[in-house]
């Protein structure tokens, strides 16, 4: 269950968020542990998304949280992962670089299935499109496994030629890529290394 918040910059403020765990149980605010280093990864950067679920097989729930840096002309966030090592103590275990975005889009997380769901939205001129990642704990990082990308039409839009609206999967296990279209379901190598979350730096403008 995804919760949105949305605060000021000081760090000491960043205590006093709640949070829903990922099967939507109210969790404990944000410890000190987690806004010290949140603080010294992206400076006066406000919370608006922070996320408890199980990430690394140890029955202990994971902090994901995700913080925005707003200019007057660029607009980006970065994505935190935080492991759990005592009652209130979590450390930093993998973070994305700062992600740029268009704020006519929308983005979300999601932890379930040990994962986590990037999700972003691009409503388009003529053709919406949408992607979701998935990231799982290889032991050292967090490595992309999935991607679903879908594009659709807005209500009457009429496809030009050539167009057409596709929903593409993508296995990094097994490195393959399925593509469901009005021509059928294809099936194709896909690619052969797997992405980082910490490499993530994306979102259409």
């Amino acid at each position: 269950m995804l919760v949105q918040l949305k605060i000021g910059g000081a760090a000491a403020a960043l205590a006093l968020l709640m949070l829903v765990a990922a099967d939507g149980r109210t969790a404990e605010a944000l410890p000190e542990s987690v806004t010290t280093q949140l603080e010294a990864l992206c400076a006066g950067c406000p919370v608006s998304e922070a996320l408890s679920g199980e990430l690394f097989g140890d029955d202990n729930d994971a902090l994901v949280v995700r913080v925005y840096r707003l200019e007057p002309d660029w607009r980006a966030y970065q994505i935190a992962v935080f492991r759990r090592e005592g009652s209130d103590d979590y450390r930093l275990i993998d973070a994305t670089g700062l992600v740029s975005y268009n704020e006519k889009g929308e983005e979300s997380l999601r932890v379930e299935k040990g994962s986590i769901f990037v999700a972003s939205s691009w409503p388009g001129m003529r053709v919406a499109t949408s992607t979701t990642r998935q990231y799982r704990f290889n032991g050292d990082a967090f490595e992309q496994i999935g991607e679903e990308r879908e594009s659709f039409f807005h209500g009457d839009t009429i496809p030009e030629p050539g167009e057409e609206e596709v929903r593409v999967s993508t296995n990094f296990v097994t490195g393959t890529v399925i593509e469901y279209g009005p021509r059928g379901i294809r099936s194709s190598p896909g690619p052969k290394v797997r992405p980082l979350l910490r490499d993530l730096a994306e979102q259409g403008s």
